[in-house]
């Protein structure tokens, strides 16, 4: 395994004298292995947290708890030079080329800026036997830029592939058990070398050295851009949605390159996406992020052949053409994802998932279901809001609160479906509620007479390869995907 992400947690947090909110839960309990050489594609709306997720992963955000453990250290409490390393380790293509490269710096300074910015290189030897001197640091827990041979009459070195030395740039002098190595070429001489070897293998010209961003179209400032990730021989890259801001026609061809790199280099990818047809070529194993948790994961094959989350399910439905495994009309979810400063109690999906599990206090038609889902997000939204100090004066004397914009959210929400007698009762006390400004205790009212396991529970997250938050997996329910087509035939 390369990298092992448990419980890790990013919020926002806005404490200042005149803003008391809660924090905002951008990662929030995320559990996740990457394994060395795969590509693990992170897919989900926007605003779901994949990029706070790539970022904190890769130490650009700090986390507010959890770790993120690669060959025994923790990520997330690395600083000075251990930090350094990590950073040369791992780097991140950005999703707009365009806004992620300078407009003021040539191609070859913007691949250079990280190469200058940690000192790169800082040339390393080593000998079978004995220590080495000169302007070379010794090898130690990586493979050596130059490795010097003492069997023989001769001293002999060789210099590791792709980097910018040959042994004529090397000279060797020994002292006993103590080689000397000395190195030709300038700091500077090897950087440009290195930026030209990097143009050449993403697919550009030795003549776009001198060229600026604005010069290029947006796939090739891509390439820039992925260049530049590569600078430091990294292990492992986080791909933010390197081709969503891209044509088409251009697309497979980048997305082409980063699997030749990858093969090459043998990195690890943790790939950023919302274009599900994209994953599907390009990742090893998926996993699906909604409101800052991980809902499922598994191979990529398995996710898409039979998937288990709702959630998963309707991001799928949305592909177009023959790509989707779902037959059906595509699942349109309904209003959008919770605030992330106030998410539900228990599934975060409950207030939108097409399959959630239903009381056994209530027969009702899939449509009435759905408008008291759809009531309870309006009084849950209302609460959350800002009320104007109209309304806030007319809550206090206890009269009632915009009685005409909750007559027309009732017709809205309900239209012409005839609610049973019991049911109707409990409409009726939640949107008294909410005349006298109490817009939780409605939504809290409706919770109690029509909520279920869903409101109030989220499965825990299991490790291994192949994974699922959702009750539905239990054996006692029937699975997501025969739910939904059941009750889309009903709506």
């Amino acid at each position: 395994m390369f990298l092992s992400v448990r419980d890790l947690r990013m919020y926002y947090e806005d404490n200042s004298l005149l803003n008391q909110s809660p924090p905002v839960r951008a990662v929030d309990g995320v559990n996740l292995d990457i394994y060395e050489g795969e590509t693990l594609a992170l897919v989900g709306e926007s605003g779901s947290g994949k990029t706070t997720l790539g970022r904190t992963i890769l130490g650009l955000n700090e986390a507010t708890g959890g770790t993120v453990q690669t060959d025994g250290r923790d990520v997330t409490e690395l600083s000075g030079v251990q930090k350094r390393r990590w950073q040369r380790e791992a780097g991140m293509v950005f999703q707009d080329p365009e806004e992620s490269l300078n407009q003021r710096l040539t191609v070859g300074e913007i691949i250079a800026e990280p190469l200058e910015s940690h000192d790169w290189p800082t040339v390393t030897a080593a000998t079978p036997n004995g220590s080495v001197t000169g302007d070379v640091e010794p090898a130690t827990d990586r493979t050596p830029d130059i490795h010097v041979d003492t069997a023989g009459a001769t001293l002999t070195a060789s210099v590791r592939d792709r980097f910018p030395l040959t042994s004529e740039d090397v000279t060797l002098e020994a002292d006993g058990d103590t080689v000397e190595v000395r190195v030709e070429k300038s700091q500077a001489a090897m950087r440009e070398q290195r930026v030209r070897s990097l143009l050449d293998r993403v697919g550009l010209q030795e003549a776009h050295f001198y060229r600026y961003p604005h010069q290029f179209s947006g796939g090739q400032r891509q390439r820039v851009g992925i260049a530049r990730s590569l600078a430091l021989e990294p292990r492992f890259l986080v791909l933010d949605e390197p081709v969503s801001a891209l044509d088409v026609s251009v697309q497979a061809r980048i997305i082409n390159l980063l699997e030749d790199i990858q093969a090459e280099l043998g990195l690890t990818y943790l790939f950023i996406a919302h274009d599900l047809s994209v994953v599907r070529h390009i990742a090893d194993r998926v996993a699906v992020m909604y409101l800052g948790m991980i809902v499922e994961t598994g191979p990529t094959g398995q996710v898409f052949n039979d998937p288990a989350h709702p959630y998963t399910l309707s991001l799928l439905s949305a592909i177009p053409g023959s790509g989707s495994p779902w037959d059906g009309p595509r699942i349109t979810l309904r209003g959008t994802p919770p605030n992330p400063r106030d998410p539900p109690t228990g599934c975060p999906f409950a207030t939108r998932c097409p399959a959630k599990i239903r009381p056994d206090s209530y027969d009702l038609p899939e449509e009435t279901w759905r408008a008291i889902d759809e009531l309870r997000v309006v009084f849950r939204t209302r609460a959350r809001a800002e009320t104007g100090a109209t309304n806030r004066i007319r809550s206090l004397l206890d009269l009632p609160v915009d009685s005409a914009a909750l007559s027309e959210t009732r017709e809205g929400v309900f239209g012409d479906i005839q609610l049973p007698q019991g049911v109707a009762t409990v409409v009726e006390e939640a949107f008294d509620l909410a005349r006298m400004g109490d817009d939780a205790g409605a939504a809290e009212r409706l919770r109690k007479a029509f909520g279920s396991r869903c409101d109030e529970e989220h499965p825990e997250s299991r490790d291994g390869l192949r994974t699922n938050r959702c009750l539905r997996r239990e054996p006692q329910y029937e699975n997501t995907q025969s739910t939904i087509a059941q009750r889309e035939g009903e709506g």
